[in-house]
């Protein structure tokens, strides 16, 4: 008996010790939460954030140093005139949405219909304006041109409910901050939207809050170069009488309902604060306050008493609030009020970016009743003396859950009860004054992903995601964060479907066996800090590319300045190449950003550097071959072989110069062709190859989906039903024959890719065109398409005759360019006109009774 129990204890000590080494090695969500709050308390305000904008901009600026201020309306309009088809006679390519829709975007406005409360609209920073007509129960997409904008700001006339304004450009700093267009406008509840074109400028680019006094109709504009009223419904502004201009950053507009209002404007980021005040209704502002060492400040007053006034400032030294004040005399003087907090994680309410998350508001019957939100929601009701936190940014016995980092507070009209908030995860409303609260994220689609992948077989998708972790489907569009922060690439085994990998930022490597269940850090044989989440000591990219052999699931490969490969799941690393990027092994300098393994061939591996390199080997590493000769010199964003040929390669590159987005190879990249064609100046961020069809191609832009039915000779759009939005990641699954787009900004969307395709250029055309030529400007040859529709045959003739003439600016005709009979299509002429000199002329087209006249500039 003695000795049975003696084997009886030491079994269960095994069994303890075997549980723990289990528990030491499994890493759950609620592990990495942990290590968040830590990281949240001790990591620099805003160090992440900046290596994330540095990831998201450096694609884009390099090698120009910057990003062209107007590329969007470039792009777009380009796309109008060269890229919009009939999808009826093409691919008929169809998008559906996935989700996530119980997962939502960062949301900086909110407005309420006053004359009906239960209609709500958002802004989204993932673009655009979303609506509810149901109280938040769910919302749906005001699609338009603001589709891939950011809306930072929400104003409604207080006369007219159909009136909405809209700023655009998310002007705080912020790890994926988007430039704007300027304010656009609707005048019917939101169904269709017009740009103010008086706000189509650099003072606009950037809108960080709008207000309209119901006093006088004077719309008010706090942009980044100041603070700016229109006085005719936007179709005019003026800089405010008394304000400063410049690069000054006007934060934040809040104006009383007094007659005349009195209205409170702040200045600064990441600079010194300044206070103005006006107390005729706007007619002149004077300077009131400022603070040394004090940046953003937010203001809020109680609307019908505008003598009380709080204001949150943040410190530029510890980026924190360690300063929150209140007047009670309207701002002739200020005294210190608590500053709100400690939090169950940080000492102030906003933590270290008081720069990014900081927004107050005050109760419209109670001037005693204040909120502040930050990292976290905070409540006083005793002017600011005493103040209690009501939310927290994890789930916890003692609070609610409301999702961190909050930018709006709005009261519902006739009931301040009920509060609705806008956090970097969507909405989150109130009932009872703050004691509860729900979320309301529900359809609100604006989740972005880094990159993605698929079951094999079954309905179930990983994604990557910005801020909002590695998240993974568990019914219809609902999702689920199966490990948190900043989650990257995803693969998924496609013999054990279970085996998942995935990776937190700098290359920090994990692989689950259960579906995502718990996670096993999987660096051995990469260099890497010590603590559980550090990424690789090499030189990386904050989300580094990792693939898997499409041949042996076992085999895996991962870049940082050189290339990593498994070849049993990750438990064993080991360097396959040196320095790939020609920069050598510091840590300055560029790194690997793509990654392709051949199918059918696991020894043929290519590697995309951002400094524009491409490189081969053909014995799965021991040798390595720069075949960047004849390629740009610009950021490799993606390489995509093709199914049957390992030497046949298609490299996506990023940035803004115009005709360089996608090469090809057939021989190992002994030779490129630029396939670029009628492509957008635009960065290509995916590619996918169809394979059924090698000659249908589609890539995935900043602005959609754009495919080719010929091999590259022309691209086009064509179902609208796909945002306006970037598209950062593309897969195929061959079990259901669909491709799915890993949106960043409206979640994850998919398409039944067709059996067969025609070709684009022999679709049947119904509308006469002249497109612009392109390039323009040119130097000697461009490129002239035209439409001719099916109507002009309408008397039985099979063809019409075509001229296309150049004339100069005088009128006078210099030559004919095209004159041929043909049949109804699109067409398309390369022009040379070396024999002219530099200068603007024009080129008419007539056919049948139909005629138009485009300018075309000759730059030599």
């Amino acid at each position: 008996m003695k000795k049975i129990f003696f084997f009886s204890t030491i079994l269960f000590i095994f069994i303890i010790l075997i549980i723990i080494l289990i528990q030491n090695n499994e890493i759950t969500n609620k592990d990495f939460l942990k290590h968040k709050i830590n990281s949240k308390r001790n990591s620099p305000a805003y160090d992440k954030p900046m290596e994330a904008i540095k990831f998201w901009y450096e694609q884009r600026a390099f090698p120009l140093g910057y990003i062209p201020e107007n590329w969007r309306e470039k792009a777009l309009k380009h796309i109008e005139e060269h890229n919009i088809i009939s999808t009826s006679n093409v691919t008929g390519l169809t998008w559906t949405s996935l989700g996530p829709s119980n997962i939502a975007g960062r949301v900086r406005s909110i407005v309420i219909d006053h004359s009906n409360p239960s209609i709500i609209y958002a802004g989204s920073v993932s673009g655009g304006v979303w609506k509810s007509t149901n109280e938040g129960q769910n919302w749906f997409p005001l699609k338009d041109k603001m589709d891939n904008l950011a809306v930072c700001a929400l104003a409604m006339d207080p006369a007219n409910s159909n009136i909405i304004y809209a700023g655009t450009g998310e002007g705080f700093f912020n790890i994926d901050a988007i430039r704007g267009a300027g304010i656009f406008k609707t005048t019917d509840y939101g169904v269709t939207w017009t740009r103010l074109e008086s706000t189509n400028n650099s003072n606009f680019y950037y809108v960080n809050d709008i207000e309209i006094d119901k006093n006088t109709g004077r719309i008010y504009a706090a942009t980044w170069t100041g603070l700016y009223f229109s006085t005719n419904f936007g179709a005019s502004w003026s800089l405010v009488n008394g304000g400063i201009s410049g690069n000054v950053h006007c934060m934040d507009i809040e104006i009383s309902t007094t007659n005349p209002s009195v209205i409170f404007a702040s200045y600064g980021h990441f600079s010194q604060s300044r206070i103005f005040k006006s107390t005729n209704g706007g007619l002149s502002f004077t300077e009131i306050h400022s603070l040394t060492n004090q940046g953003r400040a937010e203001i809020a007053i109680n609307k019908s008493n505008p003598k009380i006034v709080y204001i949150s400032f943040h410190d530029l030294n510890t980026n924190e609030v360690t300063k929150f004040q209140k007047s009670t005399n309207g701002g002739n003087s200020f005294f210190d009020i608590t500053v709100p907090g400690p939090s169950l994680t940080f000492n102030s309410y906003t933590g270290p970016q008081a720069w990014y998350n900081n927004i107050l508001q005050v109760h419209p019957e109670n001037e005693n009743i204040v909120f502040a939100g930050g990292v976290d929601l905070f409540k006083s009701t005793d002017g600011g003396q005493n103040w209690s936190q009501i939310t927290n940014w994890y789930q916890h016995y003692l609070y609610p859950y409301v999702h961190a980092d909050f930018h709006a507070i709005v009261f519902h009209p006739t009931n301040s009860n009920i509060i609705y908030v806008g956090t970097d995860g969507g909405v989150f409303r109130t009932s009872n004054g703050g004691l509860t609260w729900n979320e309301k994220p529900t359809g609100m689609t604006t989740i972005q992903f880094y990159y993605g992948s698929t079951h094999p077989s079954q309905n179930i998708y990983y994604g990557g995601t910005q801020d909002n972790g590695v998240v993974k489907n568990i019914f219809g569009t609902n999702w689920q964060d199966i490990f948190g922060g900043d989650g990257g690439a995803t693969e998924v085994d496609f013999n054990n479907p279970n085996i998942v990998y995935t990776e937190y930022v700098n290359l920090a490597i994990f692989k689950s066996t259960n579906s995502g269940q718990s996670w096993t850090k999987i660096m051995n044989g990469i260099p890497s800090g010590s603590g559980t989440y550090d990424g690789t000591t090499d030189r990386v990219l904050f989300i580094a590319p990792i693939k898997m052999d499409p041949n042996n699931p076992l085999n895996l490969v991962a870049g940082t300045y050189r290339v990593f490969r498994t070849t049993n799941g990750g438990n064993s690393w080991s360097a396959i190449s040196g320095d790939l990027t020609g920069d050598g092994t510091g840590s300055i300098g560029a790194k690997i950003s793509a990654l392709a393994i051949a199918k059918n061939n696991s020894n043929v591996i290519y590697a995309g550097c951002t400094n524009g390199r491409v490189l081969i080997t053909t014995n799965a590493g021991r040798n390595w071959e720069n075949i960047s000769s004849g390629l740009p010199t610009l950021y490799v964003r993606d390489i995509e072989i093709s199914n049957s040929s390992p030497g046949t390669v298609f490299v996506a590159f990023s940035g803004y110069t115009s005709g360089a987005k996608i090469y090809k190879t057939t021989n190992y990249g002994s030779s490129w062709t630029n396939i670029s064609s009628n492509l957008p100046n635009i960065p290509v961020n995916c590619i996918v190859i169809n394979p059924q069809n090698a000659s249908h191609i589609l890539i995935g832009t900043d602005l959609g989906v754009f495919e080719t039915t010929n091999s590259g000779i022309s691209w086009f759009q064509t179902d609208p039903s796909l945002p306006n939005v970037a598209v950062f990641d593309m897969t195929y699954k061959n079990s259901n024959n669909t491709i799915y787009a890993w949106t960043h900004g409206r979640g994850l969307w998919r398409a039944s890719l067709p059996t067969s395709v025609k070709d684009e250029k022999n679709e049947i055309v119904k509308e006469f065109k002249l497109y612009q030529n392109f390039p323009n400007p040119f130097n000697s040859e461009t490129t002239i398409r035209y439409s001719i529709p099916s109507t002009l045959f309408s008397k039985g003739y099979p063809k019409v005759n075509v001229k296309i003439k150049l004339y100069d600016l005088q009128g006078k005709e210099l030559k004919t360019l095209v004159d041929e009979d043909v049949s109804s299509g699109k067409f398309e002429k390369k022009i040379k006109l070396e024999d002219l000199t530099s200068g603007i002329y024009l080129y008419r087209i007539t056919a049948g009774e139909y005629s138009e006249t485009k300018k075309m500039i000759l730059l030599k």
